[in-house]
């Protein structure tokens, strides 16, 4: 069976303002009116291009310390519940104890500071969730 290419020729718009017109649809659909009172300033194309607009690179600071921690210690197996928002990630907590102590401490470098942070949370890193104590059940990724 063939099938349309009449979604080249017209806008959904003109499809139902013809078939409301022509009677094959009885109710407007809810978008209608709004459509007709704020129309856009360009018409929909189907042949129009995208326009190539290059896509920014947004890094912020404590990215870095998160592709580290990633590095170093993976995601763990802990799965987390993202719909609590009291529940933060040890990967959350590690980056703000960062940024806490290198606030405190802006003498220190950013490896030293990392290097602290990692002392503080040793014992959390050690418990289980860190890649180094998974390495038996399976191989860390590259």
């Amino acid at each position: 069976m063939a099938g349309s290419r009449i979604h080249k020729l017209g806008t959904i718009f003109t499809r139902v303002e013809g078939l409301l017109k022509a009677g094959g649809m009885t109710e407007r659909p809810l978008w209608y009116d709004v459509y007709a009172a704020f129309p856009p300033i360009q018409e929909p194309d189907y042949y129009r291009k995208a326009p190539v607009a290059p896509v920014r690179n947004i890094c912020y600071p404590e990215d870095t310390i998160r592709a580290r921690f990633g590095r170093e210690f993976g995601q763990g197996p802990v799965a987390e519940n993202l719909l609590n928002p009291a529940q933060t990630s040890l990967c959350q907590r590690f980056v703000e104890r960062y940024q806490e102590l290198s606030r405190q401490r802006p003498e220190l470098s950013e490896d030293a500071v990392y290097e602290a942070v990692k002392e503080d949370f040793s014992t959390e890193l050690s418990s289980g969730t860190g890649r180094a104590a998974h390495n038996s059940r399976r191989p860390a990724p590259p």
